[in-house]
């Protein structure tokens, strides 16, 4: 068959040019970066900036100053205790930052000074916010509302007893049981109380902590775990460690001596343990705040680094190389993903795993 030249070579141009796009497609295919799926937990930032400030906003754009302590309530709204800004923020599952109460240092019932450093926060079923505010030595509660109502301390001190009577020192963290409505309260004086009907009521510690004798030593962290015992990060012994329903103390984690070995519950160890979570299946989570880092101690005993690395920084990413500032307080939400405060980096960061 006599094909016109003309055609012929139009043909074999169209097909060098064919052959050209194919090699160049591949050439341009074997020098773009592979995707790699990330199997382990990531940290992202979930609000806030490391631009500190006061403000409020949208994710990154919203400013806190050195944020403490955090809570979530049923609907996934997560409340921070904005210590050096005395102020509670809110924020949504959105990343959406508003200001509940607070912004100027006082001590009233003011929605605009309410609070002078609130280092604890706690919330309840009902959507109530129960706050430590440290620095007036008391418990003030937010309604769903926005009323605010002071339900225990009053001038510095630590007396047992009723709403008027009773006194505080330095509240730094809060635990709800929301069953029997009780309120357990750390102080950085060494006690662990509880707050029921308006009563107070010392459960363990207060003995001298100069000498020893005190099982506590600025305990500033608390939860409350199945069994109805009380968790507590213990900050000056670099201690996990546990009341039981007689009140009775015994370590759960930590060697006594400040370190950041993971390993076997009784030979790790922490360096300022502060925030603790523990999830579903009995797993407490530990902001270990002087090693930057985020641990978990199994059920099994064993103690381990879920993220951050040994040079603070504020990193997103995987998470054994992202990085934090002296995480201070941390929650976990209905998902089983970790929001913490950042203290350090003035943000909100969260910590999800993988389905």
């Amino acid at each position: 068959m006599n094909i016109n030249p003309a055609i012929r070579q139009q043909a074999m141009f169209l097909l060098l040019i064919s052959l050209s796009c194919f090699v160049a497609c591949k050439k341009d295919k074997k020098n773009e970066p592979e995707e790699v799926e990330v199997k382990g937990p990531v940290v992202s930032t979930f609000a806030g900036s490391v631009n500190h400030g006061f403000k409020d906003g949208t994710g990154e754009t919203a400013k806190f100053l050195s944020p403490t302590a955090i809570s979530i309530d049923l609907f996934g709204n997560v409340y921070v205790a904005d210590y050096a800004n005395h102020a509670v923020r809110k924020v949504t599952p959105e990343g959406v930052v508003s200001t509940l109460a607070g912004g100027r240092s006082g001590n009233t019932e003011l929605a605009s000074s309410a609070f002078t450093g609130p280092s604890g926060i706690a919330v309840d079923w009902y959507g109530n916010v129960f706050v430590g505010d440290s620095e007036n030595n008391n418990i003030k509660q937010i309604s769903p509302a926005g009323k605010i109502k002071l339900i225990a301390g009053s001038t510095k001190g630590d007396v047992d007893g009723p709403l008027g009577s009773n006194r505080l020192s330095s509240p730094s963290a809060l635990a709800i049981d929301d069953a029997s409505g009780s309120i357990y309260i750390t102080q950085f004086t060494s006690y662990v109380k509880r707050l029921k009907d308006g009563e107070i009521k010392t459960l363990a510690g207060g003995l001298r902590i100069d000498d020893g004798q005190s099982p506590f030593r600025f305990p500033l962290g608390i939860a409350i775990n199945a069994q109805k015992e009380l968790i507590i990060a213990d900050y000056g012994k670099h201690q996990i460690l546990k009341i039981n329903a007689n009140d009775e103390v015994s370590v759960v984690a930590g060697s006594g001596m400040a370190g950041h070995a993971d390993g076997l519950a009784s030979e790790a160890s922490f360096n300022l343990p502060q925030g603790l979570a523990i999830d579903k299946t009995g797993n407490i989570y530990v902001a270990d705040r002087g090693n930057h880092k985020i641990r978990m101690i199994s059920t099994a005993g064993l103690v381990s680094t879920i993220a951050g690395t040994d040079q603070y920084g504020a990193v997103d990413g995987p998470a054994h190389s992202a990085s934090f500032f002296e995480p201070s307080g941390i929650a976990i939400d209905v998902d089983g993903n970790l929001l913490i405060t950042d203290r350090g980096n003035h943000q909100i960061r969260k910590i999800t795993f993988p389905r």
